[in-house]
């Protein structure tokens, strides 16, 4: 590409220009400036760039309002213009879209980092000229409803841009964790250098203790920092495949979720490794069924052994007794990650997967539990097989090339197990395959089948149904999660209420009675934990399960939900099967029927039912004939405000549920929502003659 191009630099901090302005002319551009969006403009007039670096935050113009005059202008709307933010509000990228913003930059940045995304726009260049206009869509954003015009590219290069931003980010996160782990090497090296001297010894020995536990505290919240866009990323993605039809754009998206789903499982396994460490890891042990385990792991893996042609093996003589005491949720971990190598790592023959039982001969209430998984694959050689229970060590490069890892898999296994009261080790020959060997000791029994109920509700298309209706509360401090959650609950039928924190989540709560609450642990004013224990104090809402919502396993600790009464909880970023099963748990759909009214109320049903007949009906009848969209959202509203100030439920849903189809255009639902009016009607009239009796 000629660098001999044109690059506008719009910065009102005379320090921040020059050292962009620096930068790009160390790397051959052409550059011009200006200090706010005016004479930026006047700039563009006289010499028209090949493409604008802006800042957003300026005075007399800033840069999102820049960038709408030039993608308004039809001379100038081809110029790429370069949003440089730190991405603190979320409006930042609706108003991206909006404008018409190329891509972001989040700052800090490094310089290679702002060359390459130059570089990267300036090559897109003709792919979006011959971009085809695509319609509209509306959105509810920020409290607000956004129309957005921008096609397709435009909104996936901001998608890429903002992954791409946070993957740049996540890496300068694994540099200051190197830098840390060298910091703390130099001081483990000064601790043995006076090992002499006893007082010495034990200042080192508390200095090395306390850098652990920073590191450890800085791990852990830098994962909750990095969880919060990556809920953002995981779930847009998700949306952006039910709105995107064109096949290589789908493989666009789907590459995005699959990126940010293998960069998930990093950040999970970087904050696992931690706490271990750290010593503030705990297993929690139930009851736990070996089959049901066997069976989700066969489902699991399905699709890749299939894929791969390998046959998975099971082996269990009949005295595995049906269920144990373990930690479930960690035993799976074992399984996952010892079998997910197996597979990784065969491409032909079997995977086989034992267990034996040997019984304590004077106490049948426990036994040594011994697990072997055994594969066909390419064998680890005998210098390898004990770095690989070791953190962040994988095996030889060439086998690196071909298979991607993070080698942090079988390090958290063996230490899971080892707090289990277990053990691993490892048979292993190059180009035949491994045996992995676990034995879990004096692992106690359970004979009692009564009240065991391991079994998940999995979430069917066919299970839709059993949510409609329901109501929920979205209780998040961060908006573009309110959004996020409520379009999928919507799309199955559920009526959805957001709060932006736990005292507007009471107040709410109080109003509309939902049949379940989905409270974020983490927000201003008043935050889950006591937001949730005033509701399960209050007798008008204490029956309403709550579920809690954080980013951070630690939240979900069961001292604290046992004492603020959270019925169940969802890790950040939330996967949706997940959540509707966890719904699925504890809510039930509301009735259609009239309860609870007040007396006052009772007495004004016959006023009700006349303005019902008189005035609503009529323009019901005018609506469904005409079938025009804007007066059928006036309807909407119309009847959702008398239902809410007669407090009559049964109108102010109906009205909701028929706003919030007109909202997505959802033109079978409007229909059929709109022809149940008149049983609206005539379910009141019918309480009102039982009243009236």
């Amino acid at each position: 590409m000629d660098k001999k191009l044109n690059i506008l630099i719009v910065e009102d901090s005379i320090t921040q220009l020059l050292k962009l302005q620096y930068t790009l002319e160390s790397a051959g551009y052409n550059v011009s400036t200006a200090t706010n969006g005016i004479k930026a403009l006047e700039s563009i007039n006289l010499k028209k760039p090949n493409i604008i670096i802006c800042d957003v935050i300026m005075p007399e113009m800033g840069g999102f309002e820049l960038c709408k005059k030039i993608k308004e202008d039809k001379d100038l709307k081809d110029i790429p213009i370069i949003i440089l933010t730190s991405l603190s509000e979320p409006d930042d990228v609706i108003n991206g879209l909006i404008t018409g913003a190329d891509h972001f930059i989040m700052k800090p940045y490094e310089d290679s980092f702002l060359l390459t995304r130059i570089e990267h726009v300036l090559s897109n260049i003709s792919l979006r000229s011959k971009s085809t206009a695509e319609m509209g869509i509306k959105v509810f954003f920020s409290g607000k409803k956004h129309f957005l015009s921008a096609d397709r590219i435009q909104i996936l290069d901001l998608l890429l841009s903002t992954y791409e931003n946070a993957v740049e980010k996540q890496r300068e996160l694994m540099l200051k964790n190197q830098e840390l782990s060298a910091a703390l090497e130099a001081l483990e090296a000064s601790k043995k250098a006076l090992e002499k001297q006893a007082i010495e010894l034990e200042i080192a020995k508390q200095n090395a203790e306390s850098a652990n536990r920073a590191k450890s505290s800085f791990l852990a919240n830098m994962s909750h920092e990095i969880r919060t866009p990556m809920n953002a990323i995981l779930g847009f993605a998700q949306l952006l495949k039910l709105l995107v039809t064109d096949n290589k754009l789908r493989t666009y998206i789907e590459g995005i979720d699959k990126s940010a789903q293998n960069l998930l499982k990093l950040i999970n396994e970087i904050l696992d490794l931690s706490k271990i460490e750290a010593g503030r890891f705990q297993i929690k042990y139930e009851k736990v069924n070996l089959n049901l385990i066997l069976k989700e792991i066969q489902q699991l893996f399905f699709y890749e052994l299939e894929k791969k042609g390998l046959e998975l093996i099971f082996q269990m003589p009949d005295n595995i007794p049906k269920f144990i005491i373990l930690d479930e949720l960690r035993l799976k971990q074992i399984f996952i990650n010892i079998i997910g190598n197996s597979v990784k790592f065969t491409d032909s023959g079997y995977i086989k997967i034992s267990i034996e039982a040997n019984y304590n001969p004077s106490d049948n209430f426990y036994c040594d539990l011994t697990i072997i998984i055994e594969d066909t694959g390419i064998g680890i050689s005998e210098s390898n097989q004990k770095k690989i229970f070791e953190a962040f060590m994988q095996v030889e490069p060439d086998i690196i090339k071909k298979h991607s890892g993070t080698g942090l898999g079988l390090a958290i296994t063996k230490k899971l197990i080892e707090m289990m009261n277990g053990e691993i080790s490892l048979k292993s020959e190059v180009n035949k395959g491994s045996v992995f060997k676990i034995i879990f000791k004096n692992v106690a029994i359970n004979f009692d089948e009564g009240k065991y109920s391991l079994e998940k509700l999995s979430f069917k298309q066919e299970d839709q149904t059993s949510l409609k209706g329901i109501k929920i509360l979205v209780s998040d401090d961060i908006e573009s999660n309110r959004f996020m959650l409520k379009e999928y609950l919507e799309d199955v039928g559920c009526q959805v209420f957001t709060a932006e924190n736990g005292k507007e989540a009471i107040s709410l709560a109080k109003k509309y009675k939902p049949d379940i609450i989905l409270m974020d642990l983490i927000m201003p004013i008043m935050d889950g934990y006591e937001a949730t224990k005033i509701l399960k104090t209050d007798d008008t809402t204490k029956k309403i399960p709550v579920l809690g919502v954080s980013a951070t396993p630690s939240d979900f600790q069961e001292e604290k939900i046992t004492e603020s009464g959270l019925d169940g909880f969802i890790l950040k970023p939330i996967q949706e099967d997940e959540m509707f099963r966890q719904i699925l748990k504890f809510a039930k759909p509301s009735s259609n029927e009239i309860t609870d009214l007040s007396q006052d109320v009772l007495e004004k049903l016959p006023i009700i039912i006349n303005e019902l007949n008189n005035k609503f009906y009529p323009i019901w009848e005018n609506v469904c004939k005409k079938q025009n969209i804007p007066e059928i959202e006036a309807f909407g509203m119309s009847v959702k405000n008398f239902g809410e100030q007669y407090r009559l439920d049964i109108l102010f849903e109906y009205g909701e549920k028929l706003i919030s189809y007109v909202d997505t255009f959802d033109i079978e639902n409007i229909r059929k929502h709109l022809s149940s009016f008149n049983q609206i009607i005539n379910t009141v009239k019918c309480f009102s003659d039982r009243f009236s009796k």
